[in-house]
């Protein structure tokens, strides 16, 4: 008789620890979006951020599709650390190239994705891109040395062998 007290107390405690968990965590997650969004309110001093708080935010603008703003901060990375790990600066070379062909400024993307290169030869979905970004802006012919690049260094890539077969079939009509 004693025992069903005690049993429906340590119920109502783990329904309580549960609830406050969750609270918790949307506190926490709600207190993050808050000091991003302050940045979207403010012009921020780029001299008082470090590599990675630089990063951050222009992946946070990215997400919002604030994609100029994302520009601006890969731009001051690049100035601000450029001894940086190349591990690092050559993704940021990767995901300005990227910004660049969601705005269409093709001739910027293909540029960057070179540099990336630089620091990651043969890379493989970098190598896509370029290839992918050439076919668009209609320079067919190097996009087809780059697809046999990859072909050369991956030979199981499938995409490669595809956009090929596409690239000999157009180029025959």
């Amino acid at each position: 008789m004693l025992t069903l007290p005690i049993l429906y107390l340590s119920i109502v405690l783990i329904f309580f620890l549960v609830f406050s968990y969750i609270l918790t965590v949307q506190a926490i997650t709600l207190y993050g979006e808050n000091n991003k969004k302050k940045i979207l309110k403010h012009n921020f001093d780029i001299a008082s951020y470090e590599f990675l708080e630089l990063y951050d935010i222009s992946q946070f603008y990215w997400q919002q599709k604030i994609y100029s703003k994302a520009i601006f901060c890969f731009k001051c990375i690049l100035e601000k650390y450029p001894q940086e790990n190349n591990h690092q600066i050559g993704i940021v070379y990767s995901q300005l190239a990227k910004l660049y062909s969601l705005l269409n400024l093709y001739d910027k993307a293909v540029y960057n994705y070179h540099l990336s290169l630089e620091i990651f030869p043969n890379n493989e979905l970098v190598m896509l891109e370029v290839a992918s970004i050439l076919q668009k802006i209609k320079q067919y012919k190097r996009a087809m040395t780059i697809y046999q690049d990859i072909i050369k260094f991956f030979p199981n890539n499938i995409i490669a062998r595809q956009e090929i077969s596409k690239l000999i079939y157009f180029s025959e009509k």
